[in-house]
C-alpha cells in the first residue's frame, strides 16, 4: 500500500512539474517567433490559447505566426478573435491584408483594410501599398498608381511600398526601375523573399538562368512553406538540362501539399525531356 501511495505521489508531482501556464507557452512562442521558427511558435501559441481562449495577445501572436507560414484561413480566424477580445485593430491590419493577399481575396483588402486619419505615416504607407496592389491585380492600374504614389510620398523605404512599386514597374516593363526598388530589400532583415522572387523572374526573362536559379533558391530558403518559386526554379533547371534538380523541386512542392495544375504540367515536361 505504501508503495502504491508513493508512486501516486510521484506521478502527481511529475504532472505538477510538467504543467505550464499560458504565459509560459506565450513567452516560449515569442522566443521561437524571434528566431523565425514559425512552426514551433504556432505550437506554443496554440497551447497558450487552449489555456486562455480569450487572451487577445495570444490570439494575435498565433494569427501573426499563421501568416508567416501562409495558413491564411487560420490566420484570419485568430486575428479576428484577437480584435474581438480587445486587441487594437490598427496593429492587425497589415497581417490581415497579407492573409487576404495569400488567399487572392483582393476585394476584401479594399473592403476591410482602410485608412484612418490617426494612423501613423508608416501604417498609412503599408495600407496604401496593399490597396494599390489589390487594384493592380484587379486590372485597375490607374487607381493603383495613384494609391502607390501616395504611399511613396509617405515613406518610400517601407518594405511593402518597395515591393508594390517594383510590381508596378514590372507592368510598365521598366526592368531597371523594378531592380532599383528591389535592391535594398534583398538583404533587409536577412532577405525579403518576395524581393528575391521578383528578381528571379527578372533574371529568367533576361535569360540569365544561373542568376535566376540563385534568386529563386534564396526566395525558397527564406520561406517556411511551399511556394510557387519551387516550380519557377524547376522551369529554370529544365532549361539548364538539370532534370534531377527540377524533379527535386517538383517533389518538394508536392510534399508541401500544392495541387496547382502547373505542378502536373512541370512533371509532364520533365518526363518528356
Amino acid at each position: 500500500m505504501r508503495l502504491i501511495i508513493s508512486m501516486a505521489l510521484i506521478v502527481m508531482f511529475l504532472a505538477a512539474c510538467n504543467q505550464q501556464s499560458a504565459e509560459e507557452y506565450l513567452a516560449r512562442g515569442q522566443q521561437y517567433a524571434k528566431a523565425k521558427d514559425w512552426k514551433s511558435a504556432v505550437i506554443e501559441f496554440k497551447n497558450s490559447v487552449k489555456l486562455e481562449p480569450e487572451n487577445a495577445l495570444a490570439r494575435a501572436k498565433l494569427g501573426l505566426a499563421y501568416v508567416e507560414i501562409a495558413k491564411a484561413d487560420s490566420a484570419l480566424k485568430e486575428l479576428q478573435l484577437a480584435q474581438k477580445y480587445g486587441y487594437r485593430k490598427d496593429l492587425l491590419l497589415v497581417p490581415m491584408a497579407n492573409a487576404y493577399r495569400q488567399k487572392g481575396k483582393f476585394s476584401q483588402i479594399l473592403k476591410e483594410i482602410t485608412l484612418q486619419d490617426n494612423y501613423s505615416p508608416e501604417l498609412k504607407a503599408d495600407i496604401l501599398s496593399y490597396r494599390g496592389m489589390a487594384w493592380l491585380l484587379q486590372g485597375e492600374k490607374e487607381t493603383a498608381t495613384k494609391a502607390l504614389k501616395k504611399a511613396r510620398d509617405l515613406n518610400r523605404d517601407r518594405t511593402e511600398v518597395r515591393l508594390a512599386w517594383a510590381a508596378l514597374e514590372k507592368t510598365n516593363k521598366n526592368t531597371e526601375a523594378q531592380r532599383k526598388w528591389l535592391e535594398p530589400l534583398l538583404e533587409r532583415d536577412g532577405g525579403i523573399a518576395d524581393a528575391w522572387s521578383q528578381l528571379g523572374e527578372i533574371e529568367q526573362q533576361a535569360g540569365n538562368l544561373d542568376e535566376a536559379e540563385r534568386a529563386f533558391t534564396r526566395s525558397i530558403e527564406l520561406r517556411p512553406y511551399g511556394h510557387v518559386d519551387s516550380i519557377r526554379r524547376a522551369v529554370v533547371r529544365i532549361a539548364q538540362n538539370n532534370l534531377d534538380g527540377a524533379q527535386d523541386d517538383v517533389n518538394d512542392i508536392v510534399k508541401s501539399g500544392a495541387t496547382w495544375p502547373i505542378v502536373q504540367h512541370t512533371k509532364a515536361v520533365i518526363a518528356f525531356q
